[in-house]
């Protein structure tokens, strides 16, 4: 008979490391960056598709159609402008994230840019990382944090 006690399960959270972290680790930030603006940019076109596609149903409802088709046409002009604003939205916060993340990729002693290694996540939006040139270690962020407004 076994008489051992199993082990504790963690809790989910205890080893849950956030996606910017595991994506900037497993890629390396040149490439992560460069990922998130082929990305960014993917939604902008999609949106754009959607904005031009909004247009042509505008210019075909003119013509004279029977309501049944109107109706459907409409609801299918609605479900592409809500995707497209969508598309438009993602693309605004991706490239927001990466244009904020890319700021704090130059290293505060030497001026290197990019040329960093992960080190561990902390919390779930930020990295400790250290620079490959001189090993000076700081932390970069993926989201601004809230100024102040304490007076």
């Amino acid at each position: 008979m076994d008489t051992r006690t199993p082990d504790p399960q963690p809790h989910p959270a205890a080893h849950q490391v956030s996606r910017f972290a595991q994506s900037l680790k497993a890629r390396g930030f040149r490439s992560w960056y460069e990922r998130q603006l082929i990305i960014s940019h993917g939604f902008m076109v999609t949106g754009l598709l959607c904005v031009v596609a909004l247009a042509a149903w505008i210019e075909e409802s003119r013509q004279h159609a029977a309501l049944s088709d109107q109706l459907i046409g409409f609801a299918f002009a609605a479900l592409g402008g809500w995707f497209g604003l969508q598309c438009l939205r993602e693309y605004r916060r991706s490239l927001i994230t990466a244009e904020f993340v890319s700021g704090q990729a130059s290293c505060p002693t030497c001026e290197t840019y990019g040329r960093l290694t992960v080190l561990e996540a902390e919390g779930e939006h930020a990295v400790r990382v250290r620079c490959k040139h001189c090993a000076h270690e700081w932390r970069i962020e993926d989201t601004p944090q809230p100024a102040n407004t304490a007076d």
